[in-house]
Formats: structure tokens, C-alpha cells, sequence
């Protein structure tokens, strides 16, 4: 079996200690984290019927919302998708 270069890593670091990627100075190379929050996002997640989870929208789950008394115009996951093109895009 192959090992990739980080499992590799990690098992020969020394305990207590985090193994590194090569950089400048030997230091790990860390990607910088963003946070978004999108404020009064409704954004809920539904079991489909073939088992799996799927954000809802006002297009495929009309039924479903309306069964549970929501207001379809509030679910709109594209406007999550625009928020998360426009910062991969930044």
C-alpha cells in the first residue's frame, strides 16, 4: 500500500509535535480560513426519499414547505451559492 506525503509526515513527526509541509523555513505552510456569515440566511436542510439531504428551495420543495407551513419565498440557497462564487472569486 502507498502512503501519501502527509500520512508520511505525520508518521515520522516526533510526538507532541505537528508535522510540517516544506516552506521557506521549514515552517508548515498554512492555508489562510475565512468565515461568512450570511445574517437571516434561512438555509434548512430536508431528507429527500431516496435517503439523502438536499438545502431547500422554493423550486423542487414546493410541497414539502407547504405541508409545513413555510414560506417558500425564504428558502433560497442560490443566493448562497452566489455568496460562496463571489468569494472563490476574490
Amino acid at each position: 500500500a502507498t502512503r501519501s506525503s502527509a500520512q508520511s509526515a505525520a508518521m515520522a513527526a516526533p510526538e507532541g509535535e505537528a508535522p510540517t509541509e516544506g516552506g521557506a523555513n521549514g515552517a508548515a505552510a498554512e492555508a489562510p480560513k475565512i468565515i461568512i456569515v450570511l445574517d437571516q440566511a434561512t438555509l434548512e436542510t430536508a431528507r429527500t426519499a431516496k435517503g439523502d439531504y438536499q438545502l431547500l428551495n422554493c423550486d423542487d420543495h414546493m410541497g414539502l414547505m407547504r405541508k409545513h407551513k413555510k414560506d417558500p419565498k425564504d428558502y433560497r440557497p442560490d443566493i448562497l451559492h452566489q455568496e460562496l462564487m463571489a468569494v472563490l472569486d476574490s
